[in-house]
């Protein structure tokens, strides 16, 4: 059986980030709370020309200057902060990476689990076309209502993984279990710019 995983990993994150101390002394609060009880010290801020796809075509250039274009013929972008309703943000940074044409191209959208399910996807299709190699790219521009509780966890990012055959970095096991519910815990409504939060 053909083992399957990362064959190259790239991440980016914006050099602009407030550190947890200002927020916290804006709330009046022990700065702990953050450095220790969520384990964070700052968050990224996206400068004025920074979204989810700059940011998603940064992370991903080194890989496509390190292992080139000729074998990528999917790219799968996960996020949960869309900029468009139809077109997937993939096709910019596959125009702005100069990937081939017959390209495949999709967006997908899930909260946090996103980058998981287009991690297994892209598994999953190479297991099929052993010889293709799919772009898997991860961004996000997190924001949160102020004072909010979430506040502190909101920032920016992205992650870029090559999937293919016989990977360099880490083989990916098959086996993944899965389990769905509806519950209104994390939601983002249209006509909103922050997500709601109940828990």
């Amino acid at each position: 059986m053909t083992k399957i995983g990362i064959e190259n990993l790239s991440f980016y994150v914006p050099r602009n980030y407030l550190d947890l101390a200002v927020l916290a002394k804006r709330q009046n609060i022990d700065q702990a709370k953050f450095y220790r009880g969520i384990g964070q010290e700052k968050f990224a801020v996206p400068c004025h020309d920074e979204d989810i796809v700059t940011l998603a075509a940064e992370a991903a250039r080194p890989i496509v200057e390190n292992c080139g274009i000729d074998e990528i013929d999917t790219v799968l972008f996960a996020t949960e902060t869309g900029i468009d309703q139809s077109k997937s943000a993939g096709i910019y940074v596959h125009r702005l990476l100069g990937l081939p044409a017959n390209c495949r191209n999709v967006e997908l959208k899930q909260a946090c689990y996103s980058a998981t399910a287009a991690l297994q996807l892209a598994c999953g299709y190479v297991a099929r076309k052993p010889d293709k190699k799919v772009l898997v790219i991860a961004s996000d521009v997190s924001r949160y209502d102020l004072d909010s509780p979430a506040e502190a966890t909101q920032g920016c990012g992205a992650v870029a993984m090559l999937v293919s055959a016989n990977p360099a970095i880490i083989e990916i096991d098959a086996f993944s279990g899965c389990y769905t519910e509806d519950i209104m815990d994390f939601w983002r409504p249209n006509h909103r710019k922050t997500p709601l939060v109940d828990g």
